[in-house]
């Protein structure tokens, strides 16, 4: 079969940021004022409060950034920068579908790809909220058909969230089964496919970015909501935060509505590049940039997990050892990717025809989204020159 190894965790540049305690989007930012397009497929999303001269400048600025990494009559990125209540910058440039010739604008859908971790993560806080699930449990407490052979101590529910699992990578190497399996994988396959493989170390001893932890979680989450995963973070996390927006893909013939068409632009030309998926837990969440604004800005509210949960969410895990995760002076979460240094926090997204990038910053209070159609788009590097414009 061809290779289907995605290094979800990838970032052109290992930039960090930071995460404000108390997150301070503390409300939806609305209405668009303006949705303006200009002869280079560049469009501008404007709302009242940021009307001013100053921030039509910093939206040229924006523009120049983002021109440095896209053709404007190529694929391209939505990009959204805020501090607290107050939008500063939402901004997007190129084409959400070369064929068509049409402009990515706010109501464009992106596969979020890996930064899907953190709705999985604050599912599972929720059924621990709820009563139904401990962190610190083995698995086989509620997966009672896992049958990976463990040594050491048994996997836990939070060995899944860390990537300290040991389990093998149903996205690397060692699935064999070809192309049309993969592309029709599901939580239950996916738990049938791993049981004829052997775990590579004890549970807690290493962190290791594992896509088959957080499908396992979505397992988790069916089996214990008696809902599909789709079903579940819909009620229990989109439409509370009013993500309308949002969708899983967890059927591979019911489309995206909205979606964008994902490119790779590698050899210097954007050509399509899609690889079919409907595994959940790990990835395969779609959503626009105001949908993901709107998730933010519930977080910092207490909603839908409490703040207590939310700090959870963004402190970094230990090993066994007593030592803290570290991977170049990063830990992990649940689902965020943690600085040591600053306890700022971030996540990308790579796959097939997408790269996407979020995090926020403590010491300055911005929060940065940028989703991009260009699966080789260096979404970090731009998302630090975003936050720059902020600095002068």
């Amino acid at each position: 079969m061809q290779n289907v190894c995605f290094d979800e965790v990838k970032l052109e540049k290992r930039f960090c940021f930071s995460l404000n305690k108390a997150l301070s989007m503390s409300r939806r930012i609305g209405s668009l004022l303006s949705y303006v397009f200009s002869a280079t497929a560049c469009a501008v999303f404007a709302v009242a409060a940021v009307a001013s001269p100053l921030d039509r400048s910093l939206q040229r600025q924006a523009n120049a950034i983002l021109a440095q990494y896209f053709d404007p009559e190529g694929p391209g990125a939505v990009v959204a920068v805020a501090r607290g209540d107050e939008l500063l910058l939402r901004v997007g440039y190129g084409l959400a579908d070369l064929d068509a010739a049409t402009v990515l604008g706010p109501d464009s859908v992106f596969d979020l790809a890996s930064v899907s971790k953190q709705f999985t993560a604050a599912a599972i806080l929720l059924l621990e909220a709820d009563g139904k699930l401990r962190l610190n449990a083995a698995i086989r407490e509620y997966l009672p058909d896992f049958d990976v052979a463990e040594f050491g101590r048994a996997i836990t529910v939070a060995d899944l969230l860390h990537h300290t699992s040991g389990l093998d990578d149903y996205s690397g190497d060692a699935f064999d089964l070809g192309e049309t399996a993969f592309a029709r994988l599901t939580p239950e396959s996916h738990l049938r496919w791993l049981n004829n493989t052997s775990a590579l170390r004890q549970p807690g001893t290493r962190f290791e970015y594992n896509n088959s932890g957080y499908a396992l979680l979505a397992l988790l989450i069916e089996r214990l909501s008696g809902q599909s995963y789709r079903e579940f973070v819909q009620e229990r996390l989109f439409d509370p935060v009013g993500m309308a927006s949002t969708q899983v893909m967890d059927l591979l013939s019911k489309p995206i509505a909205g979606a964008v068409t994902g490119y790779s632009s590698a050899d210097g030309e954007a050509t399509v590049s899609a690889t079919p998926s409907q595994i959940t837990g790990d990835g395969n969440i779609f959503s626009n940039i105001d949908d993901m604004l709107a998730w933010c800005s519930a977080l910092h509210r207490g909603q839908p997990l409490s703040h207590s949960a939310l700090e959870r969410m963004w402190t970094s895990a230990k090993l066994d050892s007593g030592e803290a995760i570290d991977e170049d002076g990063e830990g992990y979460g649940l689902g965020w990717f943690v600085d040591h240094d600053t306890g700022d926090v971030f996540h990308s997204g790579s796959w097939s025809g997408t790269a996407t990038f979020i995090a926020h910053q403590y010491q300055s209070d911005l929060f940065v989204i940028v989703l991009s159609n260009d699966e080789d788009a260096a979404v970090s590097e731009i998302a630090e020159s975003l936050l720059g414009l902020f600095d002068q």
